[in-house]
């Protein structure tokens, strides 16, 4: 999951560019593809409430979803390092 996250950093760094709703919109469904995949909630809600500043025109809300991206990405990595490492305990 981490590898497909990292993936999205490039989108991301598109959409941050050019503010292209298409390109947004594919990027939450990106993300919400990859939360389904992995049943990651903390991703799903991201992207949900991503897609629903988006149908809303929320342009200052998807702006400020947008710009938590890499912040919201290094929390869940370090989430899912910690989990993978309390496993092995």
């Amino acid at each position: 999951m981490l590898q497909k996250l990292e993936q999205q950093t490039k989108q991301w760094q598109i959409i941050q560019q050019n503010n292209n709703l298409s390109e947004i919109k594919k990027f939450a469904d990106s993300l919400l593809e990859i939360a389904e995949t992995y049943d990651f909630k903390p991703i799903k809600d991201y992207a949900h409430l991503l897609n629903e500043q988006i149908s809303f025109f929320d342009i200052e809300g998807m702006k400020q979803q947008l710009s938590n991206f890499t912040t919201m990405q290094t929390a869940f990595e370090e989430l899912l390092e910690g989990s993978l490492q309390d496993s092995k305990l």
